[in-house]
């Protein structure tokens, strides 16, 4: 869930074991060499990334978790009961199964069986009662609270099995489970800074907004990542610095390439610029219960008189897409692609002009660059803030990682 990332020529990986060798959901990485894809993964070796999001507030507290820094380090320590596969659909973690009753408003988890904390502790109901019971009440100060607001009760029905109660149906309850904040952690623990989990990597070292070192985790359930020796995360807020990294050697992976240092990496031949297609949503907001915005045609005019193709082309250098007049991104399970887009007609615009009486009408727009290292960690929310009804939509934004070519 992250910008802009370039990649390193890692070549003792290929694209999707990369994926699941970082563990990195805050954003979907890839990594090989321009020489070939490696046949299988290699154990060993050490990964560097230098990414934004982050600050002195971070903390591995499930509960907080909000920058790009602590959600990837997160990633790379904790599991989730369920995943987003690569489908984009609810996928086992560390429940292996479950099933939904009562019109879904009872939620059945079949945990996995021989998962290990990296403190030795086994997993079991009761880790998956208090990880979620923190989330949970009016005392919670938890970022997710609302997720889990319509949890009536979680009970351990045996060390393997887990129920959910909810005060009302949510057919996508394996969905909320996916999110990042609901890491599983020991019953009872709580010392953040030392973190535990089931993930890949065990933490070996934290300063917020600095960096974080983890060594690979030898008794991880799944043998399909978590492949180097070990991941240092580094702190690197400015996107200027981040790309220099990457150029001098010091990180393998950055994160949020500026779209006009984009096309420069992409002809790099020392890097590897990976786009993958995002949730960033922006429009122009209009207040639809005033003059002249409370008249439908003034706000068709507008929505023909952008010529979003031309925006996306030289604001984001093509990596985009048009919206369409809604916040819902092409990547979302929930896009329907049959709703017609609206194109760039002066005709169309001039037009609806007329007909509202306002052929004659003068706007002044305001803009202003706006950059932000942290993000949100919904991956179903846009970024604008929510407006009235009437905003035509810009682009949808595409998210870029890059590697550079030299490892060390």
């Amino acid at each position: 869930m992250n910008d802009r990332s370039v990649f390193s020529s890692l070549d003792s990986m290929n694209r999707r074991s990369f994926i699941k060798t970082a563990a990195a959901a805050a954003f979907a990485t890839a990594a090989f060499p321009h020489t070939g894809l490696a046949a299988a993964p290699r154990k060993g070796g050490a990964l560097r990334l230098g990414l934004n999001g982050g600050s002195s507030a971070d903390t591995l507290d499930p509960t907080q978790l909000i920058g790009t820094f602590s959600i990837n380090v997160s990633r790379q320590v904790y599991n989730t009961l369920v995943e987003i596969g690569d489908d984009g659909k609810p996928a086992p973690e560390l429940a292996a199964s479950w099933e939904a009753s009562d019109g879904n408003k009872r939620w059945i988890l079949n945990l996995r069986p021989g998962v290990q904390f990296h403190n030795g502790k086994t997993f079991d109901a009761d880790d998956v009662k208090y990880s979620l019971g923190l989330h949970i009440g009016d005392k919670t100060k938890s970022k997710a609270k609302g997720l889990v607001a319509d949890v009536a009760e979680v009970r351990a029905i045996s060390p393997t099995q887990v129920e959910i109660l909810l005060k009302s149906p949510n057919p996508d309850m394996d969905y909320v489970l996916s999110d990042l904040h609901f890491a599983m952690v020991p019953a009872g623990f709580a010392d953040w800074s030392k973190a535990i989990g089931t993930g890949p990597f065990k933490l070996t070292a934290f300063q917020p907004g600095v960096h974080a070192t983890a060594a690979r985790n030898e008794t991880y359930w799944r043998s399909d990542r978590g492949h180097v020796d070990t991941v240092e995360t580094v702190v690197i807020n400015d996107a200027a610095a981040r790309v220099s990294a990457l150029q001098g050697g010091s990180v393998h992976i950055v994160n949020g390439v500026d779209y006009k240092i984009a096309p420069l990496l992409k002809k790099d031949p020392r890097a590897y610029l990976l786009v993958t297609e995002g949730k960033q949503h922006f429009s122009l907001p209009m207040d639809a219960t005033k003059e002249p915005f409370n008249s439908p045609d003034v706000v068709l005019a507008l929505k023909h008189a952008l010529d979003r193709e031309q925006m996306v082309k030289l604001l984001m250098a093509g990596f985009g897409r048009v919206g369409n007049d809604h916040p819902i991104a092409a990547s979302d399970p929930s896009f329907n692609p049959n709703i017609a887009q609206r194109a760039y007609d002066p005709d169309k615009a001039r037009f609806h002009l007329k007909k509202a009486g306002k052929s004659d009408l003068t706007l002044e727009l305001h803009a202003a660059p706006w950059r932000s290292s942290r993000r949100s960690t919904r991956p179903s929310f846009s970024r604008n803030r929510p407006s009235p009804p009437a905003s035509p939509s810009m682009s949808s934004a595409s998210p870029m990682t890059a590697t550079g070519a030299t490892c060390g």
